[in-house]
C-alpha cells in the first residue's frame, strides 16, 4: 500500500487521557492549527449544502449523513471583525474528529507530548464559525493566527452527532429543526419520513437546516405536533406489538 502523504504536522500537541468508573478510557489531543492551513485540513459535515461556503462542506457518505447546518458567512465575518479588533483575543478551542486522518506521534521522552500528522481532513464538530473567521482574515488580510483545537480520535458518526448535540444543546446557534431531526425518538423518525418520502404530501415542504421559499413548515413544529397527536401512548403500544 502506498504511503500516505502528510499535508501538515501540528507540533507541541498534548495528549490527555480520561477514565471513567468502569475503566473505560478516552484520549483527546490538545494543540494549535495555523489559520493558513485550517481550510485545507478540515471540513464541516452538513445536513444540506449552503451557498458559496467559506469552508469545505460535505454531506457525508453515502446518502448525506451530515448533522450541522451550513455555515453563515455573516457570522464568520462578524467573528473575523472581532479578531481584527482584538489581536490578543482568547478564543475557545475548536473540537474536531480525526476521522482516521489525523494521527498522533508521541515523543520519545514523554508519550503524553508529540506531533499530530494530518493526512487528510478532520471533521469540525464544534466551531465552524470560529474557523471561518480565522480563515477569512487570513485570506483577506494575510493575518495568520493560531487556532486552539481539541482533536477526538476514533469517533463513529453517531458519536460525532451526539457530541455535537451535547455541546450545542439548547443553544440558539443550533437550528431547532436540525435538533429535532437528529433526535433519537419516534416523533423525529416520523418527521424524517414526512420530509424524505416521495409519497409524502410534506416532501420538500419542511425546513430543517435552511429556510427556503418552498418551505411551509418547520421540522421542530412537525415533531412537536406528532408528539402531541400520539401522546396517548400509540408509539408505546406499537412497540409492544
Amino acid at each position: 500500500m502506498a504511503e500516505r502523504r502528510v499535508l501538515a504536522s501540528l507540533e507541541s500537541v498534548v495528549k490527555r487521557t480520561q477514565r471513567n468508573a468502569d475503566g473505560q478510557e478516552l484520549s483527546i489531543y490538545l494543540g494549535q492549527m495555523s489559520s493558513d492551513v485550517a481550510k485545507q485540513l478540515t471540513f464541516v459535515p452538513v445536513f444540506e449544502s449552503g451557498n458559496k461556503p467559506l469552508l469545505t462542506e460535505r454531506l457525508g457518505p453515502p446518502d448525506g449523513e451530515g448533522y450541522q447546518r451550513p455555515g453563515s458567512r455573516i457570522r464568520m465575518n462578524q467573528f473575523a471583525k472581532y479578531l481584527r479588533e482584538h489581536s490578543l483575543a482568547v478564543v475557545p478551542p475548536v473540537v474536531v474528529s480525526g476521522r482516521d486522518q489525523w494521527e498522533f506521534e508521541p515523543s520519545v521522552e514523554n508519550g503524553d507530548y508529540g506531533v499530530l500528522h494530518c493526512f487528510g481532513e478532520a471533521a469540525i464538530i464544534d466551531g465552524q464559525h470560529r474557523v471561518g473567521g480565522f480563515v477569512s482574515i487570513y485570506e483577506s488580510d494575510e493575518d495568520m493566527r493560531s487556532i486552539e483545537l481539541t482533536m477526538v480520535p476514533n469517533l463513529s458518526l453517531e458519536e460525532e452527532k451526539n457530541l455535537f448535540m451535547d455541546i450545542n444543546d439548547n443553544q440558539k446557534n443550533v437550528v431547532a429543526g436540525l435538533r429535532a431531526v437528529l433526535a433519537e425518538n419516534d416523533e423525529s423518525s416520523v418527521g424524517r419520513a414526512l420530509f424524505d418520502r416521495d409519497d409524502s404530501p410534506f416532501c420538500g415542504r419542511i425546513a430543517i437546516a435552511l429556510r427556503k421559499p418552498q418551505h411551509l413548515f418547520k421540522m421542530n413544529t412537525i415533531t412537536k405536533n406528532v408528539a402531541r397527536t400520539f401522546a396517548h401512548g400509540a408509539f408505546d403500544d406499537a412497540r409492544l406489538d
